[in-house]
């Protein structure tokens, strides 16, 4: 784990993965803001007696220190005034010396209360290098750490799924959802398991990776099963969050002419699913087209 492992990172995953983090941090649950114009709030949270703590997540590597240090003097310090929160936090993968939190400290104050609060690019892979569970939850992470994939999953398995969360992100671009994605969201957080079945180019993977990305958004960790089923043994982790998915191309699993694509999560603490597809005891749902 260290600073280019970031680097890899969208926009977008940098915020989930300070969401993830500063939850951990802050021990409370923090709220990801919809992209746009965002007053310059990413995250926030705000108690029941109104007190409210705002994240900027600023994934600035290639801009630099100085570029950082002025967009937030001019640009950022009067959005945060209008706020007035209780407490502010900065995440940046900006490397940040000791003269430029003091700097910042003094452009943010009074809600930067400490430069404790200023998170760099070291302070955050501190941060994280603390939490391994939570680097093996964001994949495009692992495909540099080695320790991370000597641990946690084979190599194969680890890079098959950070590319299936690429074309995640590529198939959201242009899903409509529909009934369908409804029901199939609410048996599968029912049971955990959701079988999509039916006739070639009904829509059935799009749908699979549709309940995916859903919940990866809530926290999981992708695991995509190739044609071996044991793959979900040697991807178990007990206690995480994980999320399988299993494309049963050309019905494979029965032999017969209707395909099928399997989406199931892992309950914490549980053992492993045996060498059925999602069976050994653990409920199951089926949504069919």
């Amino acid at each position: 784990m260290d600073a280019s492992d970031l680097g890899r990172l969208s926009d977008h995953d940098f915020e989930v993965l300070c969401r993830d983090l500063f939850e951990e941090i802050l021990g409370t649950p923090l709220e990801v803001l919809a992209r746009g114009r965002d007053r310059g709030v990413d995250l926030r949270h705000v108690a029941t007696d109104g007190a409210s703590v705002v994240i900027q997540c600023k994934h600035w590597a290639r801009t630099g220190r100085a570029g950082l240090l002025r967009h937030m003097r001019d640009h950022a310090r009067p959005k945060v005034a209008a706020l007035m929160p209780d407490r502010y936090i900065l995440a940046t993968t900006v490397e940040l010396t000791a003269d430029a939190m003091d700097t910042l400290k003094a452009d943010l104050g009074p809600y930067v209360r400490t430069t404790g609060d200023l998170y760099g690019v070291e302070q955050i892979v501190e941060e994280l290098r603390k939490r391994p569970e939570l680097v093996r939850r964001h994949f495009r992470m692992c495909k540099s750490s080695t320790a991370v994939m000597r641990d946690v999953l084979h190599q194969d398995i680890l890079i098959r799924s950070s590319d299936l969360l690429d074309e995640l992100d590529e198939c959201a671009r242009t899903f409509v959802p529909t009934p369908a994605f409804d029901r199939a969201w609410e048996l599968f957080r029912e049971s955990s398991v959701c079988l999509l079945a039916g006739i070639p180019g009904i829509g059935k993977t799009t749908l699979a990776r549709m309940l995916a990305r859903r919940c990866i958004e809530e926290g999981y960790q992708l695991v995509e099963v190739s044609r071996d089923v044991d793959e979900l043994d040697k991807a178990w982790l007990d206690g995480v969050k994980q999320v399988f998915y299993y494309d049963d191309f050309l019905g494979q699993v029965d032999g017969s002419s209707r395909e099928r694509v399997v989406v199931g999560v892992s309950w914490p603490y549980s053992p492993p699913f045996g060498t059925t597809a999602f069976g050994a005891g653990q409920r199951s749902g089926a949504a069919r087209s």
